[in-house]
């Protein structure tokens, strides 16, 4: 099993004051351009999806719903994926379902906190995801904690710079 993990794009700053709520920020133009361009990269790797789990926070929800749209994946909210959400309960939802390949789409610092916990058991990695992003814990089967492999960690820059389009 592949647990792939994005973080979403940029959006509004949290101090903006048309916002409403932290959960309402939206992706800005250029966050969703990143995005495509990152969308454009995935697939481009051949890099395919069973499902997209996402946080049901608007700029998370924008950027999962860009990657599918790109890969032709469907997507699942989940409360799961909100920064203050279990690393445990999420990992049953996904061992409770066979899948190969599954991304993740949701908030610092949770996302870096979780890939952590996949590889070590713990938070303890230094693990830096951007905004957009990206990377890959695999497993022999099912996800068992501390027993992950790093397949990749990339930055946007690297996925959108000319030598890697």
């Amino acid at each position: 099993m592949k647990i792939y993990i994005l973080r979403h794009g940029i959006a509004l700053d949290r101090n903006d004051p048309n916002i409403l709520s932290d959960k309402s920020r939206q992706l800005v133009p250029i966050g969703i351009e990143k995005i495509t361009n990152i969308s454009k990269f995935i697939k481009k790797q051949k890099i395919n999806f069973d499902l997209i789990f996402s946080s049901p926070y608007l700029r998370a929800k924008e950027t999962a719903v860009i990657v599918a749209e790109k890969l032709g994946v469907e997507i699942q909210e989940t409360e799961l994926l909100i920064p203050s959400g279990s690393f445990e309960r999420l990992i049953e939802k996904i061992n409770s379902q066979n899948f190969e390949n599954v991304l993740l789409v949701g908030h610092e610092p949770f996302l870096s906190g979780f890939a952590s916990f996949l590889l070590v058991g713990d938070e303890s990695l230094d693990l830096l995801l951007k905004k957009g992003g990206f990377c890959c814990v695999g497993f022999y089967g099912k996800i068992e904690i501390g027993m992950g492999t790093l397949d990749f960690l990339l930055s946007p820059k690297q996925m959108i710079s000319k030598k890697m389009r």
